[in-house]
Parts: C-alpha cells; sequence; structure tokens
C-alpha cells in the first residue's frame, strides 16, 4: 500500500488522528480501509444493477466521502466543540494562578491539578515532556500540533511567544478570555436564532403530516374501502308532489341498499378499482336511472294516473289508456 499513497498523505493522516484520543485507526489504516471499501462498492454496483456505469460512480464517491465523515471529521468536530467549551474555565483558573506571582510552568501545575477535563489532559502530558528534558517552548509547540481547535492553538502560541520574548503574558490572557466570552455569547445567540427554523422543519416533517393524517384518514380509508353510490337529490320542480317525492325517495333507499348489498355480499361480481371501467359504467346507469324518475317521461305518466284514480267521471276506455301510459313509462 505503500506505492499506492505518497508519503505526505500518510503523514497528514496521522497528524489528524493524532488529534483524537483513543482512535483505534492511524493514518495508514484509514488509508487502506477507504480504498478498498470504495473499490467494492464500484465493482458491486458495476456488475449487480442494470444500469451499473450510473450507480457504480454514484455509490464509490458517497462510501468515499462518507467514511471519512465518519471515521475523521466528524470525531474531529465533536473534539473541537469539546476543547473549546472547556477552553474558557481552563484558561481563566491559568489567569488567576498567574496573577497569584507564579511563572507559567507553576501556574499550568496548578491549573491542570485543579481542572479536570481534556483540555487539562493534554497540558499535563505536556508537562510530562518538559519533566523528560523539552523545554516549555519546545512541549508547548508541541501540543499545539495535537490541538484540532484554532482558538485554542492560537492562545497556546501566544503564550510560547510571550513567555519567549518577555511581554506581558497577564495582559494577553486577559485578552484572550475576553475573546473566549464573546465567541461563546456569539456561538449561544447563534443557536437560539437556529431554533426557529428547526422547530419549523421538525413541524413541516412529523407534526403537519400527523395532523393531516388525523383530519383526513377516515375520508381517505373511506375512499379506498367503498365504491360510494353519488347524491341523489330530487329535482326541485316535483317537490310539491309529496306522494311523488315519498315514492322516489323510497326508491333511491331501495336501490342504495340493494347496491349496497351487493358490494358487500357479492363484491366479485364488481371489478376491482374505483376508477376500473367497468365500475364507472355501473355507477353512470345508476345515476342514470334515478335522473328519469324526475323526468317528464316518467313523472307526467305518473301524475296523469294519479288523476284519473281520483276521478270517477272517465270512461273505461279512458282509463285503459292512462293506464297504459303509465305502464309503458314505469314497467318497460
Amino acid at each position: 500500500m505503500a506505492k499506492i499513497f505518497r508519503k505526505k498523505d500518510y503523514l497528514e493522516m496521522n497528524r489528524k488522528f493524532s488529534m483524537i484520543p483513543n482512535s483505534k485507526i492511524n493514518g495508514e489504516v484509514f488509508l487502506s480501509l477507504r480504498l478498498t471499501l470504495t473499490l467494492v462498492t464500484f465493482i458491486s454496483l458495476l456488475f449487480i444493477t442494470e444500469i451499473g456505469y450510473i450507480y457504480a460512480p454514484l455509490g464509490a464517491i458517497l462510501v468515499y466521502y462518507l467514511i471519512t465523515y465518519i471515521c475523521l471529521l466528524k470525531p474531529l468536530k465533536l473534539r473541537v466543540e469539546k476543547l473549546d467549551f472547556e477552553a474558557l474555565d481552563f484558561f481563566e483558573v491559568l489567569t488567576l494562578s498567574l496573577e497569584s506571582g507564579k511563572n507559567l510552568e507553576q501556574a499550568l501545575e496548578v491549573t491542570t491539578n485543579v481542572v479536570k477535563s481534556e483540555l487539562s489532559e493534554e497540558f499535563r502530558k505536556a508537562l510530562y515532556e518538559i519533566k523528560f528534558g523539552k523545554s516549555l517552548e519546545e512541549a508547548l509547540n508541541s501540543l499545539k500540533n495535537k490541538m484540532p481547535s484554532i482558538t485554542i492553538n492560537n492562545i497556546i502560541l501566544d503564550l510560547a511567544q510571550t513567555n519567549t520574548y518577555g511581554a506581558d503574558i497577564i495582559d494577553c490572557m486577559n485578552n484572550q478570555i475576553d475573546f473566549l466570552r464573546e465567541k461563546k455569547i456569539l456561538e449561544t445567540k447563534e443557536k437560539i436564532n437556529k431554533l426557529p427554523n428547526q422547530i419549523s422543519v421538525i413541524s413541516v416533517l412529523f407534526i403537519v403530516p400527523l395532523i393531516l393524517t388525523i383530519i383526513l384518514g377516515p375520508f381517505v380509508i373511506n375512499f379506498f374501502m367503498k365504491s360510494p353510490i353519488p347524491k341523489i337529490s330530487i329535482s326541485k320542480n316535483l317537490k310539491e308532489d309529496r306522494e311523488y317525492t315519498k315514492y322516489v325517495k323510497g326508491h333511491i333507499k331501495n336501490l342504495k341498499s340493494g347496491y349496497r348489498w351487493l358490494k358487500k355480499y357479492l363484491p366479485e361480481i364488481f371489478p376491482k378499482g374505483y376508477f376500473n371501467d367497468e365500475n364507472r359504467k355501473i355507477r353512470r346507469a345508476i345515476r342514470n336511472h334515478d335522473k328519469s324518475k324526475w323526468g317528464k317521461e316518467e313523472y307526467k305518466p305518473y301524475s296523469d294516473f294519479q288523476e284519473i284514480r281520483k276521478r270517477t267521471d272517465l270512461s273505461d276506455e279512458e282509463y285503459d289508456s292512462m293506464k297504459g301510459e303509465f305502464n309503458k313509462a314505469w314497467n318497460e
């Protein structure tokens, strides 16, 4: 594998993984793993899927960046956030130690003993290196290379330079602490400003669909589970005839009951699917049959027949003629 990757890539990856504590892989293992999984994904998609020439490069690119994000970028981001969060407390205690008259090395020893954090642990390691022969400046420079946080790296650089060139280290640390406080306030405001957008996204993705499901669910279930008969109403110009209205309502009720009985006990005689052409023809036939009941062709013979039944001055021929028109309209 050494011939595949450049030495520069190995060194860069090793440097980044050294910033992640308790990492189980190093730069060489990561590069080899990423290359292997990318090639396996590319070859698998190329030969398994029908349009592998499209899926293979897309899948390989996705795996490449996904592995980089999971194994390297995400842990580094979490590490930076944690160190930045701990920085303010650590450097405030360090500044108080310096103001008490201690030099930088003594102040670091006091601070690492008082503050328990990952940042404090990194400075404690630097103090161990000093005891084994390194100078304070060399230990701080070595520590700076292990820090993924740019903010903490700048503070360590200021500490090393002020200690070397004899500048006022307390003023320097007070300025850095003010910067850390302001940075923390801005980050808090940023999180607060992002909350409405995050809540809106959550509402759109979860709450609104839930409300729509509760409201529209019964209608959707009723729509797909049943094939409803079209709503039928009595024509306005016939409602004055109470007998006829009562008759037509009874006829419509019986028609609906019969249709529903068939749908319930003999569903196999109906084609499947609400929008099936045969089902549409059945519903159209029901509508047309009911509409004819309030048309002149059927209502007039009915009305005439009801009138002649009340009259006694009609001859048998006239009565039979009216009755024949009624039967023709209603029974054929």
